[in-house]
């Protein structure tokens, strides 16, 4: 065999490595974009490489690329979490998100997207919202935090937080809704369950909101009825820390 043809073979490996590595990267979201970034995504692709070329030159063509499919094959498994149906989804870190003007911070299983909303009472507040992407749970978690412009006493607070979900309740259809009022850790919390019929299916919604000196924050978790609650609700309904 020339070294010609093992020199092709070593520039396949590592033109298919660096593919491999960005196709993961792309289906994580998660593309270099900043010097450190591009630096991980180099030594990635040199990783996967580097054992296959060694396998190339010592043990032959055919070995080299067996042992780049077993180590891509193991690269993309490790690269995703699988739920219990077998549905992936990518890795991702936890994001700890905290509105503009507000006391609280709560948990996403990942980075939501962030919009900022401007209400003529209250002014701008910011809007984070997460979706799964398993179809079979399909569950959206949203959060929004806004000042409160006057102090809610503990005396007032569970009449306050009921009507506010009852008002949330009616405006978006949800029936057989159960109410509950907890003077939790970060302050007074009032919560709402509820099913909403979606093109015909059964949508659970969850809520929470809790009233702190300054602001209000509201979590909503929704998806379907059959898998509801998802791995990602509870957890997410149950970050709610009182930060400042």
């Amino acid at each position: 065999m020339t070294d010609n043809n093992k020199k092709k073979h070593y520039l396949g490996i590592s033109a298919a490595s660096y593919a491999l590595v960005a196709v993961v990267l792309a289906m994580r979201e998660e593309l270099p974009a900043d010097a450190e970034a591009i630096g991980l995504f180099i030594g990635s692709g040199f990783g996967a490489m580097l054992l296959p070329i060694i396998t190339v030159r010592f043990g032959g063509i055919s070995a080299g690329w067996v042992v780049y499919a077993v180590l891509g094959f193991f690269y993309v498994v490790g690269s995703f979490e699988y739920s219990e149906d077998g549905y992936v989804q990518a890795t991702a870190e936890p994001f700890d998100f905290q509105g503009m003007g507000c006391e609280f911070l709560v948990t996403f299983p990942s980075a939501p997207s962030i919009k900022v909303y401007t209400h003529p009472q209250t002014g701008d507040y910011e809007e984070a919202l997460w979706t799964g992407t398993n179809p079979q749970e399909s569950t959206v978690l949203r959060t929004e935090c806004a000042p409160v412009q006057l102090p809610i006493d503990d005396a007032n607070a569970k009449d306050f937080l009921l009507v506010q979900l009852a008002i949330f309740a009616e405006n978006n259809g949800l029936s057989s809704v159960e109410y509950r009022f907890n003077n939790e850790t970060e302050g007074p919390t009032g919560y709402a369950r509820g099913i909403k019929y979606i093109q015909e299916r059964p949508v659970t919604y969850s809520i929470a909101v809790v009233v702190g000196e300054r602001s209000m924050i509201t979590l909503y978790a929704g998806g379907l009825s059959a898998a509801f609650p998802s791995s990602e609700v509870t957890p997410f309904i149950g970050s709610i820390r009182k930060v400042n």
